[in-house]
C-alpha cells in the first residue's frame, strides 16, 4: 500500500535515496549516464533535500549542485555522472559520484545545504568513487573499476 510519493522534474535517470537519522528527511541524489557533450556546461549531479514529515505532502525544500571533477571527461564516448553511494550521520551527507569522488554536505539548514568537504581519487584512477563507510571519524571509501580503497578525515 502507498503511503507517500514524490515525483520529481529530471532527465536524467539514476536517483538514489536515503532518510536522514530521525526521517524527516529524504535525500534525493540525482544524476546519470548518456550526458552528452551540449550538456556539459550544465551540473551533472544534485542533491535534493526533500521534507517527508507528512508522506501525504512529500516536497522539496533544496537542492544543492554537486559539479564533476573533470571537466565533462569520462570514458569513450559516453558520459556519465551517477550517484554511488550516499550515507547520512547527523547533519553531514556522505556521497560517492562517478566522475565527482566524494562529497561532505552539511545540512544543518536543510533549507541551505552547503559543501564542507571533498576527497578526489588520483587522476590516474579518475575521481569514480564508489562505497562509503564511516568509523569514527574516518571516512572509508573505494574506487568503482580499480583497486583502489582510501581512508580520509
Amino acid at each position: 500500500m502507498e503511503i507517500g510519493r514524490y515525483l520529481f522534474d529530471s532527465r536524467r535517470a539514476a536517483p538514489y535515496a536515503v532518510p536522514n537519522e530521525d526521517d524527516s528527511l529524504v535525500i534525493l541524489a540525482d544524476g546519470g549516464w548518456g550526458i552528452t557533450p551540449d550538456e556539459c556546461d550544465l551540473p551533472h549531479g544534485i542533491l535534493h533535500i526533500l521534507d517527508i514529515s507528512d508522506l501525504e505532502s512529500i516536497h522539496q525544500i533544496s537542492s544543492i549542485a554537486i559539479e564533476e571533477t573533470e571537466l565533462c571527461d569520462l570514458r569513450g564516448k559516453t558520459r556519465a555522472y551517477q550517484a554511488k553511494d550516499v550515507v547520512v550521520r547527523g547533519d553531514l551527507v556522505y556521497s560517492t559520484w562517478l566522475a565527482g569522488g566524494l562529497r561532505v554536505i552539511d545540512i544543518s539548514d536543510p533549507t541551505k545545504p552547503v559543501e564542507v568537504g571533498r576527497f578526489d581519487s588520483p587522476q590516474e584512477e579518475t575521481p569514480w568513487l564508489s562505497d562509503i563507510a564511516l568509523y569514527g571519524e574516518l571516512v572509508v571509501t573505494s574506487t568503482v573499476w580499480w583497486s583502489g580503497l582510501y581512508i580520509v578525515r
